[in-house]
C-alpha cells in the first residue's frame, strides 16, 4: 500500500470517528466469491457488482480499482460499465491455468468518491480445472 493512500485512509478513518458517521460509498454486492474456469481469456468478466454513492457525490478518477490482491496480481481489473455497475475482467497478462497458477484470489477492491468517503470490501476469485485434451509434442513417439 503506498504511503499516499496510507494517509488518505487514516485521515477517512479519523474523520469518520470524529463525526461519527459511516462511509458514504458502499460496495453492493461484495464481499463475494466467483468461480472462473482456467485459462479465461482477457476480457472475460469475472464479477459483477454496484456501487452506491451519497447524492451529489460521484466517484473519484480511477475508482473502483483492485488495491491489493493476495497472491499479488495483474491478472484482474475493475471497470465502470455504467453510472452505479462495475465488472471485474481478465486482463489476460499471464494465462490462467489450474496446473500452474494460484487455484485462488483475493482481491481488494477500493472505492472513493468526490467527497473522498470509501468503501473497502473483498472478492475472492476461484480458479476452475476444465479438462483439457492431451497434447502430443512429438508425432513420431507413441507410448503405449
Amino acid at each position: 500500500m503506498d504511503k499516499d493512500f496510507q494517509l488518505l485512509l487514516s485521515l477517512t478513518l479519523g474523520m469518520w470517528m470524529i463525526r461519527g458517521l459511516a462511509p458514504e460509498v458502499s460496495l453492493i454486492g461484495l464481499p463475494g466469491t466467483a468461480r472462473l474456469a482456467e485459462n479465461s481469456k482477457a476480457g472475460t468478466v469475472t464479477y459483477s457488482f454496484q456501487v452506491a454513492l451519497s447524492p451529489g457525490a460521484s466517484l473519484a478518477s480511477g475508482y473502483p480499482r483492485i488495491l491489493n490482491s493476495d497472491p499479488l496480481t495483474n491478472q484482474f481489473t475493475v471497470s465502470m460499465i455504467n453510472t452505479n455497475k462495475a465488472q471485474v475482467t481478465v486482463t489476460g497478462t499471464t494465462n490462467l491455468d489450474f496446473e500452474t497458477s494460484p487455484n485462488s484470489f483475493v482481491l481488494q477492491i477500493l472505492a472513493v468518491d468526490s467527497t473522498k468517503d470509501l468503501a473497502l470490501q473483498r472478492l475472492t476469485v476461484i480458479l476452475t480445472d476444465v479438462n483439457e485434451p492431451p497434447v502430443f509434442l512429438d508425432e513420431g513417439t507413441v507410448c503405449v
